[in-house]
């Protein structure tokens, strides 16, 4: 997903909103996700961040005794917008963070064509072409060996990048 849908799906959705409607927003430790909800709130100001809560990483990072945690509260990450016309509420956004990184990681598994060969197996193989799926196969170890560097750390490049925020920010109403 992408900030534009993230934030397209919010816009889509005012319309059919009750006055006194809440909206919960869920995976808010992606940043992406985060990013469309703070545009969400500068460009409408009557609506409201009330309480976000996030954990230190995707939980498929963590630890089993985290893991368990996160399942029995927010897994990964919540926020939630409330529409405030009176201004009664504190102006608050998610923490957003403008790095390059995304862009070069993006650059970096492309450059590497393991994401191209990988649908390019998909694609064989869903079209039955055997003589393709093979040759795509094998080209995948090949290409994982010369970039084996990259795949030393669990999800590390698409790891939400929450580690460091506050788990929980509510607001006194």
């Amino acid at each position: 997903m992408t900030i534009g849908s993230q934030l397209m799906c919010l816009e889509l959705a005012l319309p059919y909103l009750h006055d006194n409607a809440i909206m919960l927003v869920d995976d808010c430790n992606y940043r992406h996700v985060r990013q469309a909800n703070r545009d969400f709130l500068v460009t409408h100001p009557e609506w409201k961040l009330l309480f976000e809560a996030c954990t230190t990483c995707h939980p498929v990072n963590m630890n089993p005794e985290d893991q368990e945690e996160a399942r029995q509260g927010w897994w990964n990450g919540v926020n939630v917008l409330v529409r405030d016309p009176l201004g009664e509420l504190l102006t608050m956004y998610p923490p957003t963070e403008r790095s390059r990184q995304v862009f070069e990681n993006e650059h970096f598994i492309h450059a590497t064509k393991i994401a191209s060969e990988a649908i390019l197996l998909v694609r064989a193989f869903y079209s039955l072409n055997i003589v393709k799926t093979v040759r795509s196969f094998l080209k995948l170890p090949v290409l994982f060996f010369r970039n084996g560097k990259m795949f030393k750390e669990r999800f590390n490049l698409t790891n939400t990048h929450s580690e460091g925020f506050q788990r929980f920010t509510l607001q006194s109403i």
